[in-house]
């Protein structure tokens, strides 16, 4: 209860009070309540914001780039390691369209295959997780050869899609490599002058 007493002038000139009690016991459970409820939503804050830095942390420690990006090509979401396989920094390549990662720079055509309908094509008619090789270029305009997962059927009605990006330069090379020199030696076995078998 809160009890307010004020002075009061009665007839002749005599001294008086008035009293006025008041039930504040609504009041009160509500402020109660919402005490709780806001405790309770400063320690949802705080652990969330624990399992955001948790999970910045991962998205950060792979060595493939991550990338976050609304189907009008706006880029949303980049890990740091965008820096080691296309040269920009996580902020520096949200202000370009996914796109332009697979553009020429010297030339500035659109490719062959747009690789944004491509993604989503294939994030919404796979149930299981599915890669893409393709050509890309770094910030500098040097062209090399990226991997891309592509995310499976959950995304099938969002606008938002995420790839992992890897380089596979090297692996591309290598494989080239293997498969000139098996064309080499079929090339020398069909024109060599004796007989070559395998055992």
């Amino acid at each position: 209860q809160v009890i307010c007493i004020k002075p009061l002038e009665l007839a002749k000139g005599e001294q008086g009070c008035q009293i006025l009690i008041q039930d504040v016991s609504d009041v009160i459970e509500r402020e109660a309540s919402l005490q709780k409820v806001s405790k309770e939503l400063n320690f949802t804050a705080t652990a969330l914001s624990r399992e955001l830095e948790r999970l910045s942390a991962v998205l950060n420690s792979t060595a493939s780039a991550i990338i976050g990006f609304h189907r009008n090509g706006r880029i949303e979401l980049a890990n740091q390691s965008v820096k080691n396989v296309f040269g920009y920094d996580p902020d520096e390549i949200k202000r370009i369209p996914f796109h332009q990662l697979f553009l020429n720079p010297q030339h500035f055509q659109a490719p062959v295959k747009n690789i944004i309908d491509e993604i989503i094509t294939t994030a919404q008619h796979q149930s299981q997780h599915k890669t893409l090789e393709t050509r890309a270029y770094k910030k500098d305009g040097t062209p090399f050869y990226v991997e891309l997962q592509t995310g499976a059927r959950a995304m099938q009605n969002s606008e938002h899609f995420m790839v992992i990006a890897r380089d596979i330069t090297e692996q591309i090379h290598v494989k080239h490599s293997l498969k000139n020199s098996e064309n080499r030696f079929k090339t020398l076995a069909s024109i060599a002058p004796v007989g070559i078998f395998y055992t």
